[in-house]
């Protein structure tokens, strides 16, 4: 390795560690305690390479076996854990009525692509395996996931039998050229150029030719038959809106069910804080609604 390769190497490991901090630092501060649920529980799942922390939420004490969600962690591939969605996924378990499992893999830019696209197929196996240890239904597994957990979620969706595929503020390209989008609000947490870094420290030196891998940028997948229905949010503030929405024209296209929301005051990232931000958790409630509608866990209305 040059001189070069190693200082931008070496700058893309501060850049990663930057991000996990601020990261964890917003959550530490601003997210007030969330709410208790009847089981909340960790264990770990098989990956590619080696396994995975997850955590289990079961909303209720006394729930007969049922749907459940697998749910990967956003921070552009670079941060977040279970830790960081801690309060995220006990607001989806509590207004969905769905079991959720959250689940770590690995991150850039020690683990490059395809490294984490791997683990959310390998971990998608072992649940499904071990889905009646933990009263989920295999047949009604769903896959989610916000910001690049969404990519990971879609690319499960394009490759295994779903129930169902919640996206939140997905990232679902990883080209770096932007998507039109006419009403893209700036000023966002996440904004296109640290969207861009993200891309560049997962995809590696290879990142032009990668990034149309449709493992890697699952709205270019050309076949969306595997997916049985999606619900997918979208933001106003957020560099990787025009995503979420294309995707849902497609699926719409294929004559698949979706439900669409869109929220134009809400900021990519803001739902890590639905216990602390109204519009959060108005919109967190809304996707858990039509997650659970969709599983034939509430009635539809």
């Amino acid at each position: 390795m040059s001189p070069s390769e190693k200082a931008q190497a070496r700058f893309k490991e501060l850049a990663a560690e930057a991000v996990r901090l601020v990261s964890r630092t917003a959550i530490t501060l601003m997210e007030r305690s969330p709410p208790n649920l009847a089981v909340v529980r960790d264990f770990h799942c098989r990956g590619a390479s080696e396994t995975q922390l997850a955590r289990y939420y079961q909303p209720l004490a006394d729930m007969p076996p049922g749907p459940g969600l697998l749910f990967f962690h956003g921070g552009g591939f670079l941060a977040d854990s279970v830790e960081t969605h801690d309060s995220l996924c006990r607001h989806l378990a509590l207004t969905s009525g769905v079991r959720v499992v959250s689940v770590n893999y690995r991150l850039a830019p020690q683990h490059l692509f395809p490294s984490a696209y791997d683990d959310a197929l390998a971990i998608w196996d072992d649940l499904a395996e071990k889905a009646a240890e933990l009263d989920i239904l295999p047949e009604a597994l769903a896959v989610g996931g916000d910001s690049a957990g969404g990519n990971l979620a879609a690319g499960v969706a394009l490759a295994r039998p779903t129930a169902r595929l919640l996206l939140l503020y997905p990232w679902l390209t990883l080209t770096v050229e932007n998507l039109p989008s006419p009403n893209l609000k700036e000023g966002s947490l996440v904004g296109r150029s640290l969207r861009d870094l993200c891309a560049l420290s997962y995809l590696g030196p290879e990142w032009q030719a990668l990034a149309t891998d449709p493992r890697a940028s699952p709205l270019l997948a050309e076949n969306l038959s595997k997916i049985k229905g999606a619900d997918i949010l979208t933001g106003g503030w957020d560099p990787v809106r025009p995503d979420g929405a294309l995707f849902a024209d497609r699926l719409r296209a294929a004559g698949i069910d979706v439900t669409l929301e869109h929220f134009d005051d809400l900021v990519h990232g803001g739902l890590s804080f639905p216990s602390s931000s109204s519009l959060a958790g108005r919109a967190l409630d809304r996707m858990a609604r039509a997650l659970g509608r969709g599983l034939g866990v509430i009635t539809p209305e």
